[in-house]
């Protein structure tokens, strides 16, 4: 029998092998249409704020690296712990430029919306800045998921993000 253990270690889709036969887990999509749901939370926010200030070619982005998923299936609803990598581009005189951003923990509440068939962000919780930080850390995250955040803080995973905004909008700006 063969196993991925590097793919265990690290929260990923395992193939394993026995004698020829191979079984592929399914994918979970339940993860994959919660980051949809908070992805679309942001666009929401960043319409709201892009209506509000006068900019020529105005496009936000955003990717998010979930940490763990929390459920209460009776009541559909969902804690969602996650890095969440914001910005906003603009044009300013022939230059595409970084208006805004922002790269921090979310503790999110996510439900299941029976009105729209899908799940909607109705709250969210982030860490205080500055000496209240660690503080506010231990109050919204459990000890697993801040080991995770520092973690993930610490290392190269938030430049992953970065890239993939970086990348998204050269694309966008290409096209347009």
């Amino acid at each position: 029998m063969v196993v991925d253990a590097h793919q265990m270690r690290n929260d990923k889709p395992v193939i394993f092998s026995t004698w020829g036969l191979k079984y592929y887990p399914s994918v979970d999509m339940h993860e994959l249409e919660l980051e949809k749901a908070i992805k679309d939370f942001f666009y929401e926010e960043q319409e709201e704020t892009i209506k509000k200030i006068n900019l020529v070619n105005v496009k936000g982005f955003v990717e998010l690296n979930t940490f763990y998923i929390e459920s209460n299936k009776a009541d559909l609803e969902y804690k969602v712990s996650a890095w969440v990598l914001e910005e906003v581009y603009c044009e300013k005189d022939g230059e595409i430029v970084l208006e805004c951003g922002s790269s921090i923990p979310y503790l999110f509440i996510v439900d299941y919306d029976n009105d729209t068939d899908g799940y909607k962000v109705v709250d969210y919780f982030i860490p205080k800045d500055g000496e209240r930080y660690e503080q506010s850390l231990k109050e919204i995250f459990t000890s697993s998921v801040r080991r995770q955040i520092k973690d993930f803080d610490m290392s190269n995973e938030i430049q992953k993000l970065k890239f993939k905004i970086e990348e998204d909008k050269d694309n966008y700006y290409k096209s347009h």
